[in-house]
């Protein structure tokens, strides 16, 4: 490697590293600065993956992502163009930044391919950083359930009102509820060479824990759905023993919680308002769909149209998206975006090379995208990027089918 490269893979490895240990403050890491009349928002996290992007571009390193990424992102692109308002307004400013967001996500894959390839980070390090951010993001996650279990004060920042519900730094369970599934499988994924139950058991009943706590119906069948998958592709009869177990441990400590007594709506898995809510968030998707079937609204002009037809309150953080990843695809880039957006996912998640954490994690987010914005939720994008070299790599490295 020459002083050069060295150089990149520093920097490289310096911002991936700050992105992983970003994860626990989820939104702490946002901050919004006021220009003239403007108000520009500044999320640590996107501006690492941005970093990267740029750092690819004035250092001639060559952006390893596959063709299906970057047609979706000419589309997303071309969709941004036809769709463009010629106002410099609070809008225009949002969907901007929202379209180098999506440009940058590519650079974090690329990025930790090329760390990786360089030997400057291992693959099993680099999966254990991430476990160990997402396991101290559901600790912070407990510490607020235990000592600020009120977060109805948010509801003047923006954020929904939940009370008695875990929801850690991304002040909002449904989120949180997914951050834990996550770090479930990925202890799987760590003690791949050694699948003892007693090994992960204590790990596994914290991440179930979280789980519970957030209420979270979403992200309880997003569980119970990959979770079937999982071990049923074992093949593996200690483990399918412990997975027995350890269900009808999760379906009675579930009952539990549905009978809960604690004060608040978001605690009633019974709850009906938030099912309305989320219908009727649907069905003014659907309206925008209708009008704009082609090329969308843009991307991502959602809040400005959402605004024009049904009003509301355009500092909302949910202005800007639909609760449901593929709805907000077909509404912001068409029928062309969305048969993109399918090949895209079918290409990175379930191809012939992908492996069974791959597809795991595949219907974890495929059925909690159905009920919230799972597949472009920022952070979490980052994190496939970086599973995704991971796998990669390793896949060269081990013949082990079941993982890679």
């Amino acid at each position: 490697m020459d002083f050069a490269e060295e150089k990149v893979g520093k920097i490289f490895k310096f911002l991936l590293l700050f992105y992983i240990v970003l994860i626990p403050f989820g939104q702490l890491a946002r901050f919004d600065i006021k220009v003239l009349n403007f108000t520009i928002p500044f999320i640590f996290y996107d501006l690492v993956a941005v970093a990267l992007f740029v750092t690819h571009f004035f250092c001639r390193t060559k952006l390893k992502v596959n063709k299906q990424m970057f047609y979706f992102f000419l589309v997303a692109l071309f969709s941004f163009l036809v769709n463009i308002r010629f106002v410099f307004d609070q809008h225009t400013i949002n969907s901007t930044l929202y379209l180098l967001r999506l440009a940058s996500w590519g650079a974090i894959y690329s990025a930790a391919s090329y760390v990786i390839g360089k030997n400057l980070i291992k693959s099993d390090n680099l999966t254990k950083y991430l476990y160990y951010s997402i396991f101290v993001a559901c600790l912070f996650g407990f510490f607020q359930y235990i000592f600020v279990p009120d977060l109805r004060f948010l509801i003047k920042f923006g954020w929904d009102d939940h009370l008695n519900r875990l929801a850690g730094f991304y002040f909002d369970p449904t989120y949180i509820g997914f951050l834990s599934i996550f770090g479930f499988f990925l202890l799987f994924f760590i003690y791949r060479e050694n699948l003892n139950p007693k090994n992960i058991f204590l790990f596994c009943s914290f991440f179930l824990i979280v789980l519970l706590l957030t209420y979270s119906r979403a992200s309880y069948l997003a569980f119970i759905a990959s979770s079937v998958y999982f071990f049923a592709s074992l093949y593996n009869k200690r483990l399918i023993n412990f997975f027995t177990i350890f269900t009808l441990a999760s379906i009675f400590v579930f009952f539990l919680f549905s009978f809960s007594r604690f004060e608040g709506e978001g605690v009633r898995l019974g709850r009906v308002a938030s099912i309305y809510q989320r219908l009727e968030n649907y069905s003014q998707t659907l309206t925008i769909i209708k009008d704009y079937p082609l090329f969308g609204v843009g991307f991502n002009n959602m809040c400005r149209v959402r605004l024009e037809y049904f009003g509301g309150n355009a500092d909302s953080n949910a202005c800007s998206g639909a609760d449901s990843s593929i709805l907000f695809v077909w509404a912001t880039m068409g029928i062309i975006g969305l048969i993109l957006f399918a090949n895209l996912i079918y290409v990175l998640f379930w191809s012939k090379n992908s492996s069974l954490f791959v597809k795991t994690i595949f219907i974890v987010i495929f059925v909690h995208s159905i009920f919230s914005n799972s597949f472009f939720y920022s952070l979490f994008v980052g994190i496939f990027m970086i599973i995704f070299a991971i796998t990669a790599d390793l896949r060269h490295k081990i013949n082990n089918k079941l993982f890679f």
